[in-house]
């Protein structure tokens, strides 16, 4: 009996041995967002091109793949879609909000579109290129209380950008893809919890944002933002530069400002250096507690929380560069211990290059001057 159970095991691997080679996997591994070439379609090819040199690939509607996947009862073939969906965010899925498309079509204006996609993809860095790209022709999102037409929607995998098709002009082109880019950092920071609560815990644990209700006349040392925001509701810590983080009054910035006498503003100061000085005793009264500037809704309060603060130095470091940034805020301790902790992973994790000066030929001038006193 034994001999007979040890022949028929043997007999069995046997057969298994000689069958294997007829084995076929029932598992067809194929990658979905593969793009190929066409040498005839000038605009499939120039999809290819940029998919072979970027990674990317870009679609012109939302259905990346339809395959068959057998038949239903009645004899019906079964197909199974896969497709970008937008409710994917950084932050989870989004399901109350809806996203429609009209579809990019006509051949000019796709080859326009890529135009577009390629400029982008020039400046965005390695890491932080989108899985795909959809162009469209206009994209709709709609929520429960607003509808709205936006250019481009960022989302966890999928960039869709919309009204690109007459966008030709390079300077526009490179400006609206730096705004996508700002607003991609700023969601990769908002996504980053350990990131964003280091960066929230420098004047948070301090007690120093205003979500307390607490204005700058409560915090130590800010007599000049206490003295200036009384004199005139015109007057605010948010106004200091014709550029980011700051706002304007009338397009102008502070120092315009101070020394404005047009018949309905009253001349603050007569010396134009005096001026300068007031607008850097601004900034060190901020920059002591760690801000840029204060709240959105009123300059005399600081900013209200940490989101607000965050973007305000996002803004900041994009603008100035790693050059500019140190030579405005380097002296203030608390504010480069905020950009170091953003900085470094702007830099290190997303490889965007901060390695640059963002500053005014106005702003250089004008520390020369203070330099000089």
């Amino acid at each position: 009996m034994k001999k007979l159970f040890i022949g028929l095991a043997a007999a069995m691997l046997f057969a298994a041995c000689a069958s294997e080679d007829s084995i076929t996997p029932s598992i067809e591994y194929t990658n979905d967002y593969e793009l190929t070439d066409d040498p005839n379609d000038s605009v499939q090819h120039e999809r290819y091109n940029i998919y072979k040199e970027f990674g990317v690939p870009v679609y012109f509607n939302d259905t990346i793949v339809r395959k068959q996947h057998g038949h239903d009862l009645s004899g019906n073939p079964i197909y199974k879609y896969e497709t970008i969906d937008l409710q994917w965010t950084f932050f989870g899925y989004n399901s109350g909000t809806k996203y429609k498309y009209v579809y990019l079509t006509d051949p000019a204006d796709q080859m326009n579109a890529l135009r577009y996609v390629r400029k982008y993809l020039n400046t965005v860095s390695k890491q932080m290129r989108p899985f795909n790209i959809m162009l469209a022709d206009t994209l709709t999102r709609s929520t429960s209380s607003r509808t709205e037409k936006p250019l481009y929607h960022v989302g966890a995998r999928s960039l869709v950008l919309a009204q690109v098709k007459d966008v030709t002009n390079e300077d526009t082109i490179q400006a609206q893809v730096n705004a996508i880019i700002k607003n991609m950092i700023g969601d990769r920071i908002t996504a980053n919890s350990e990131v964003k609560a280091r960066f929230a815990n420098v004047c948070a644990e301090k007690g120093w944002y205003s979500k307390g209700i607490k204005r700058w006349e409560e915090m130590d040392n800010c007599a000049t933002i206490t003295k200036w925001t009384k004199t005139s509701w015109v007057l605010s810590p948010n106004e200091l530069y014709d550029e980011p983080p700051f706002t304007t009054y009338q397009g102008q910035d502070l120092v315009a400002v101070l020394t404005k006498d047009d018949g309905y503003n009253d001349v603050f100061v007569s010396d134009y250096v005096e001026a300068l000085k007031i607008r850097r005793a601004f900034i060190a009264e901020m920059a002591q507690y760690g801000f840029l500037r204060g709240w959105k809704e009123t300059g005399n309060y600081p900013p209200y929380d940490d989101t607000e603060d965050r973007q305000y130095f996002v803004d900041a470091i994009l603008h100035l560069g790693d050059t500019g940034f140190r030579r405005r805020y380097g002296a203030y301790s608390v504010v480069m211990e905020k950009y170091e902790i953003l900085a470094n992973y702007i830099t290190n994790e997303l490889g965007v290059n901060l390695n640059y000066d963002g500053a005014s030929e106005e702003e250089l001038e004008e520390e020369e001057i203070l330099a000089q006193q």
